[in-house]
């Protein structure tokens, strides 16, 4: 991976810039297992990476050469109905990463819609992002 999948980061990058000039396009990664083996290049050319994991108590922080500004320390799970405890704790979890510089929130399993209504949780992650700490 040290290799081949940096060159191709950097690669992509450049292509949608030349393609969609004055349009960014993300390139993001999913981080796991070998995503800290990425070069500081190849992740300068990259928007986000989020980490693994979906419980609502999840909150990590990035490993090198990631940087807060390029990372979600948290991705709740929009396919699951969370009680009152965990929403709270979905605003919590978006307020510390607001407070932490984290440069986004993800959200795993994105319906558009299923038995489980994923309104709670965004709005949540909303009240969290605007609260003033």
């Amino acid at each position: 991976m040290s290799g081949s999948f940096n060159g191709f980061v950097t690669k992509l990058r450049t292509k949608l810039d030349v393609r969609f000039h004055g349009k960014h396009k993300l390139v993001t990664a999913y981080h796991y297992n070998d995503a800290w083996n990425l070069s500081a290049t190849a992740v300068a050319d990259m928007d986000f990476a989020w980490t693994v994991g979906f419980d609502p108590n999840l909150y990590t922080s990035p490993s090198s050469p990631w940087i807060n500004a390029k990372w979600s320390a948290q991705m709740p799970n929009m396919n699951q109905t969370y009680n009152a405890i965990y929403l709270n704790q979905i605003k919590n979890r978006s307020a510390q990463s607001k407070n932490d510089g984290m440069g986004a929130i993800a959200g795993y399993d994105m319906r558009v819609h299923t038995e489980r209504d994923p309104l709670p949780a965004l709005q949540k992650i909303g009240e969290g992002v605007l609260a003033i700490r």
